[in-house]
């Protein structure tokens, strides 16, 4: 397994937090390119005629039979918060798709939530930090992890509701980042450990080259 960079303190494991004013200075300085959430709206569409469905039963319920029951008002009030149910879970993920979204720079992974922004260093990112090897609820879920030190930032690749868009491009790009650092992380390690055994076999030529020379006796 691939060994991950120490981090000075002042770096706070690659990860800088970004508001307002600071994310129009740093738009200045590193063009980006944006990923937004696309609505699944075939499925919203569903949800919605389903709630409508569930309200006009109930109208019918209500209106026709009346409340005369236990039954009937329970069944009334199922079917009121089977409707209210769907629309809520349409609207949030609806809000969601508008306030979230996932960027890309030539330094940082983007993450943001309307005005507030996570900006994760390329260079904090390695195999070590994504967790290819998610849980079966968050394979469901299409989440994708990332463990920086202590703290731990979830991307949202998709689910049932809605699906980030041009994935394929932002996979790849995170993908070649992380092959990048790895490669020169793999590259540096070489070069360390191959530095003694250098010294060594320059010092063992010297001895040769001096033992030669004596004369014989």
């Amino acid at each position: 397994m691939a060994r991950r960079k120490k981090k000075t303190s002042d770096e706070t494991s690659g990860v800088k937090r970004l508001r307002g004013k600071e994310m129009d200075s740093y738009l200045k300085l590193h063009p980006i390119v944006l990923y937004r959430y696309k609505a699944n709206r075939p499925g919203f569409i569903f949800l919605l005629v389903l709630a409508l469905f569930a309200v006009v039963v109930g109208l019918i319920v209500w209106k026709g039979v009346g409340l005369n029951s236990i039954f009937h008002v329970l069944s009334v009030g199922v079917l009121m918060t089977v409707a209210l149910s769907l629309t809520g879970l349409v609207a949030y993920w609806t809000y969601y798709t508008r306030i979230h979204y996932v960027a890309s720079s030539d330094q940082h992974l983007l993450l943001g939530r309307g005005t507030d922004v996570v900006a994760i260093d390329w260079e904090a990112l390695d195999l070590n930090v994504l967790d290819f090897n998610a849980t079966d609820d968050e394979q469901f879920q299409g989440l994708l992890t990332l463990y920086l030190d202590e703290e731990r930032f979830r991307l949202r690749l998709f689910n049932g509701f809605i699906v980030l868009h041009n994935l394929p491009t932002l996979m790849l790009s995170l993908l070649t980042h992380v092959q990048d650092e790895e490669e020169q992380d793999n590259d540096e390690l070489e070069r360390n450990d191959g530095s003694p055994n250098h010294v060594e076999d320059d010092q063992v030529e010297d001895d040769q080259v001096e033992d030669d020379d004596t004369p014989a006796t």
